[in-house]
C-alpha cells in the first residue's frame, strides 16, 4: 500500500489533478485501510462506512515526511 500511495503521490506532483486517494473497501479488508499505520477516514461525501479518503497531504507526510517541491 505505501508504495502504491508513493505512485500517487508522484503522479500527483507532476499533474496536480487530485487532492487526494478515494478507497471502497470491503468488509474483509477495512481494517487494512483504518489501521493506526495507514489510517484513511471515513470519505468526506461517502454513502457508506466502506467509502475511505486519504489527503495528498497525509500522504506525502506519511511517504515523504513532508518535503515540498
Amino acid at each position: 500500500m505505501l508504495q502504491a500511495l508513493s505512485v500517487a503521490l508522484d503522479v500527483q506532483d507532476i499533474i496536480e489533478g487530485f487532492a487526494g486517494v478515494h478507497l471502497t473497501t470491503t468488509d474483509k479488508v477495512h481494517h487494512v485501510y483504518t489501521s493506526d499505520a495507514i489510517h484513511f477516514d471515513t470519505h468526506p461525501a461517502a454513502n457508506t462506512d466502506a467509502d475511505l479518503y486519504k489527503p495528498m497531504q497525509d500522504i506525502r507526510m506519511l511517504i515523504r515526511g513532508g518535503e515540498q517541491l
